[in-house]
């Protein structure tokens, strides 16, 4: 049986084999025609020292795996067989690019190929995890950048199966995996769960934007050590160009060393889109902040005129007393009312009693109520002279430009939590005290 000189042959009745396409350690991948039907396939064979036991019910399972799922980022399984003389092979859809460790070493990919091709790949993984199956050694080789710019996730050899646990395919406390892209918990001999692929996932991301691996010097041992208990520098763009601070936090958010603390496939995927689109909490405090100077620069005529509408810098009224909640939607009104009291924080409603001399100090609006958020601002500012705005339910950057520019003090994006929200409350009354 020598699966190395198969070019020509003919294979289950139906394939030749026309080219050899690669070989890996476990087999050989060749391109090859469907006689009958005159399409193209690729098929894969175990070598021939490896048919143990062991590695045929290995490679079966990547039959299975390929066969449960069905996704357009996962190479499709045709046929599933044993040659005349015993050698198992896979019949699959014939992917025709470069694997993304070959992209990579080619310099710098640009941010946005990066984000579509790492979406792609964390939808896989979403499809994959959700049917309880993990890859266990996904890696930059593993994944094949397609014309025109999709992928193809390949080799589920390692992959576990949520039923086929009893087949005891590998033993407790050895490693299995690749590892340079091993979680800490693979490199400890425990069990893979899914946050390893993200983890996984996290050092090609790191890979690709670094141009290289977090760990990549000494011996495997050494490697895996620093996977256990080393923290990787956050990561830097090779090229020089400034990194969004929301990508390096989602790269190290992937890193993490307890597999519990990393966000699932699908969370990691939610971010990298608002990552892409500029609208995660860093990027959008980022253009609050860029906002507030730029206003703070301004001669006293320019902001008048930028913040035309408003108090027009009349005296601060004496006996501030709390935050007002002037939002219209009365559950979201509710729940921000709640999260304050809960925070220690006085809270009053909107609308205040004309007969109330007690007046407010900070008035939080939300960019989700009707009409403009430069407009809800600017009402705010002129029925509570002296109050500082926060503007919570942010989700877009030209929200939070506007709302800057209006005269918002701060702004709460649609994913900041609850004690982020009274730490801002806090420290804008600490503002409003000191002016």
């Amino acid at each position: 049986m020598n699966v190395a000189g198969r070019v020509g042959e003919l294979v289950g009745g139906r394939f030749r084999i026309d080219e050899e396409l690669g070989r890996g350690g476990m087999g050989i991948v060749y391109s090859a025609t469907h006689l009958e039907l005159g399409e193209p396939v690729a098929l894969k064979f175990l070598h021939a020292w490896m048919q143990t036991p062991e590695l045929v019910a290995r490679f079966k399972r990547e039959a299975v795996a390929l066969a449960r799922l069905r996704h357009p980022g996962v190479v499709s399984l045709l046929e599933f067989g044993e040659d005349r003389d015993g050698s198992r092979f896979l019949v699959m859809e014939l992917v025709r690019g470069e694997t993304l460790a070959s992209v990579t070493e080619r310099g710098a990919i640009p941010l946005p190929l990066l984000h579509r091709i790492f979406d792609e790949i964390l939808d896989v993984l979403e499809a994959a995890h959700a049917e309880g199956i993990i890859h266990r050694d996904l890696k930059s080789s593993n994944v094949m950048v397609v014309p025109p710019e999709h992928i193809k996730v390949l080799d589920f050899g390692l992959a576990s199966l949520p039923d086929m646990v009893a087949e005891k395919l590998t033993e407790s406390g050895i490693v299995q995996g690749t590892p340079e892209y091993m979680s800490p918990e693979q490199c400890h001999g425990e069990p893979a769960v899914a946050a390893s692929d993200v983890y996984s996932l996290g050092v090609m991301l790191y890979e690709a934007l670094v141009g290289r691996l977090p760990f990549h010097e000494g011996s495997a041992a050494d490697i895996m050590a620093r996977h256990m208990f080393v923290d990787p520098e956050p990561p830097a763009r090779r090229d020089g160009a400034p990194l969004p601070p929301g990508l390096v936090s989602l790269v190290m958010a992937a890193l993490r060393k307890e597999a519990a603390e990393r966000p699932t496939a699908a969370a990691l995927r939610r971010d990298l889109a608002f990552v892409a689109k500029g609208t995660d909490v860093a990027s959008l405090a980022q253009v609050a902040a860029r906002e507030r100077a730029r206003v703070a620069a301004l001669s006293r005529s320019e902001r008048a005129f930028t913040r035309r509408g408003t108090s027009g810098g009349r005296p601060e009224p004496a006996g501030a007393a709390g935050v007002l909640v002037s939002v219209s939607t009365r559950v979201r009104a509710k729940a921000l009312e709640t999260t304050l009291a809960l925070g220690g924080i006085r809270v009053r409603r909107a609308p205040l009693d004309p007969d109330d001399d007690a007046r407010v100090d900070v008035v939080v609006v939300s960019a989700r109520d009707p009409g403009g958020v430069a407009d809800r601002v600017k009402a705010a500012r002129s029925a509570n002279l002296g109050a500082l705005v926060l503007v919570v339910d942010v989700s877009e950057a030209a929200e939070a430009t506007l709302a800057i520019r209006a005269g918002a003090a701060d702004i709460a994006t649609t994913r900041d939590g609850d004690t982020d929200l009274a730490r801002r409350i806090s420290s804008l009354r600490r503002t409003h005290v000191s002016r």
